[in-house]
């Protein structure tokens, strides 16, 4: 998935499934491009009772509104 795809859902609350089956739940907090930094992949934060969980974009299968 393309970064771009999946900032429609920033800010809200979104299910996102990884290519290995795994699903997380909560806020798309925030996001990172590769022009913010170049030696790290895009990714973006789930954000769920306090704790962000960072994932990279390659590894995102799907995204949804939840």
């Amino acid at each position: 998935m393309k970064l771009e795809e999946t900032l429609k859902y920033c800010g809200k609350q979104v299910c996102v499934t990884c290519t290995d089956g795994e699903e997380y739940r909560g806020v798309y907090d925030w996001y990172q491009s590769d022009a913010e930094s170049l030696d790290e992949p895009n990714a973006i934060g789930i954000e769920r009772g306090g704790i962000i969980t960072e994932i990279p974009v390659a590894e995102v299968a799907s995204i949804a509104a939840s």
